[in-house]
């Protein structure tokens, strides 16, 4: 007997008990469902604030003023610039900027990655009537971001849109 051997004694197939003998049933195929109302909504939402986010961006490049920012500084009660590290790890990076009329403002951005130490600056713009709305200016140069931003909104609306048009059409129809 050798070690490929095949005894005519122990077949595999004779294990199988009554329940797996049984020709199993062959199921048609049932398509995934189709978005609810619901999901229809959360899209919409989700839309329109890719589209949102794409106007401030279009919005603060087109009338953003650019400037370069001192990261880790902060104003204080007199109104100097005076060095202010974070005391914990964070994500938000305490800067100050001067406006177009020499005016000192202070801020904290939301950062990913890491800055140096003081007197490194990050380019940001700000609103020259509202010095406090700033963003970085990397967010607002890039154009394949905020395009990316409106292309998938406007797929995302009308996916919803197209969907509810067909949930609430068939509801018409149902009661006529």
């Amino acid at each position: 007997m050798g070690l490929f051997d095949r005894n005519s004694d122990i077949r595999l197939g004779e294990h199988r008990t009554e329940k797996e003998k049984k020709q199993r049933e062959v199921r048609p195929y049932k398509p995934p469902r189709p978005l609810s109302w619901l999901s229809c909504g959360i899209l919409i939402v989700l839309s329109l604030a890719l589209l949102a986010y794409a106007a401030v961006a279009g919005y603060m490049r087109l009338f953003g003023v650019y400037t370069e920012a001192a990261v880790f500084t902060a104003l204080d009660e007199s109104g100097a610039v005076v060095e202010a590290m974070p005391a914990t790890v964070t994500s938000t990076l305490p800067i100050t900027f001067a406006d177009a009329t020499g005016a000192m403002h202070a801020a904290g951005i939301s950062i990913m990655g890491n800055f140096g130490g003081i007197g490194d600056t990050v380019a940001i713009r700000y609103l020259p009537s509202n010095p406090e709305r700033i963003m970085l200016a990397s967010q607002t140069d890039e154009f394949m971001i905020p395009f990316g931003s409106v292309l998938l909104g406007v797929v995302l609306l009308s996916v919803a849109l197209r969907r509810l048009r067909e949930i609430f059409g068939k509801e018409k129809d149902g009661n006529i």
